[in-house]
């Protein structure tokens, strides 16, 4: 039980994202933890999104981080990885919020889109739902909190 509550509100995952550092918190919880982001590119070197995180909607619930430089639904349209490469290194994105990880104090950079751009946790979603329908427990009213 204790793996399907939120790290930083102690319940049952709402609506979880799944974070750069594959760590889950709720949409609610990422939205109150995310912060604007301070830090100019010219400021320090290596301040640039995980596109291929941020924009994954994977249902299994994994991330791909092993490709932090990666492009994916970049602007142009573009997928070659070449074209991709070019123009990444030349405007790198500038992260307009950051969210610390409460579990492991991980700094995630995020886009304009902020926490509603991370990817959902289906997998996660799915097992806190599945759990609540075998205890009979009904999920508390999101207007209540």
């Amino acid at each position: 039980e204790v793996e399907l509550t939120c790290p930083h509100c102690g319940i049952f995952y709402h609506v979880p994202v799944l974070l750069g550092c594959n760590h889950s918190l709720c949409l609610a919880c990422a939205a109150t933890l995310q912060e604007p982001c301070s830090v100019r590119p010219e400021e320090e070197e290596g301040c640039e999104v995980d596109k291929v995180s941020v924009l994954s909607d994977a249902d299994s619930g994994v991330s791909c981080s092993s490709r932090p430089t990666s492009l994916v639904g970049a602007p142009d349209g573009g997928s070659s990885a070449g074209s991709s490469s070019e123009s990444s290194s030349q405007s790198t994105p500038v992260p307009s919020y950051t969210l610390v990880c409460p579990q492991c104090s991980a700094v995630n950079k995020l886009d304009d889109g902020g926490v509603h751009a991370l990817p959902r946790y289906k997998m996660m979603e799915t097992l806190v739902d599945k759990y609540r329908q075998r205890c009979g427990i009904a999920e508390q009213c999101q207007m209540c909190d």
